[in-house]
């Protein structure tokens, strides 16, 4: 670990696991089946999670922010920035299969250049991008709810749940370590690899987020990793290991 790293200031994780843990304390219904994350390459997202107790069948939708535009019928736009990208069913086993939009379909002002991809407020980031690609952009409400996220239920009258593929139990204590799923759509393939400080944090030049994301042309599915020791956020591309569909409120 570097100097820098050492000195981040812990207050701005310790904010970020209250949250996390009072989401998950008050808002967590269900933790749900090992089933994994499809391959990019088929523009699907595919799983089961446990039905008990659940209103079923039910919606589910991916959800992005930042927009301005409308592409389709079947992306809409919830409020001002807030698409619904797709819809699809969960079944009454609890399985669902989302099939997600091509690049033609997804409005433009989702778009952010690769230089630009990770944000959470406050954070500065300085990443270089091999190519000129533009993808979705990775929005970080709090750990672990990240944009694009799934979620179940009627998004515009309030009443949804964020759906998260994760490696810890939401249910117990939080680790120190885990990690979580999120997906983005490159127009190009891209290495976007850099690093983010908070320049109004106590230590301006402490690194909070290191991005490392190696991408092909469509949809990628992409790990955020969240070390609390540390005081790290780690983006790269891939699936979550030994993780699960997990329930919670938004």
């Amino acid at each position: 670990m570097s100097e820098s790293q050492g000195n981040r200031p812990a207050t701005y994780f310790r904010l970020g696991l209250v949250l996390m843990l009072a989401f998950a304390l008050a808002s967590l219904l269900a933790a749900c089946s090992t089933t994994p994350p499809p391959a990019s390459q088929d523009f699907v997202l595919e799983g089961e999670i446990d039905p008990t107790g659940l209103p079923l069948p039910n919606t589910i939708s991916l959800l992005a922010a930042e927009a301005s535009a409308l592409a389709m019928a079947s992306v809409f736009e919830i409020e001002e920035g807030l698409y619904s990208l797709a819809t699809g069913v969960i079944e009454f086993d609890g399985s669902f299969s989302l099939p997600l939009p091509e690049g033609d379909e997804i409005p433009d002002a989702l778009f952010v250049p690769a230089g630009d991809l990770f944000a959470w407020t406050g954070l500065a980031c300085d990443l270089d991008a091999s190519s000129s690609a533009s993808l979705i952009d990775l929005l970080l409400i709090f750990p672990p709810l990240t944009l694009p996220i799934l979620v179940i239920g009627q998004i515009q009258g309030g009443d949804a749940s964020a759906l998260l593929y994760t490696d810890a139990d939401l249910e117990g204590p939080m680790p120190d370590q885990f990690a979580a799923q999120t997906w983005t759509y490159a127009d190009a393939a891209v290495v976007a690899q850099g690093e983010c400080t908070d320049p109004e944090g106590l230590d301006p030049t402490a690194v909070i987020a290191v991005i490392d994301l190696s991408l092909e042309q469509g949809w990628n599915p992409v790990v955020i990793h969240f070390d609390a020791a540390a005081e790290l956020i780690t983006v790269t591309e891939g699936v979550v290991t030994g993780g699960s569909w997990q329930l919670g409120g938004l």
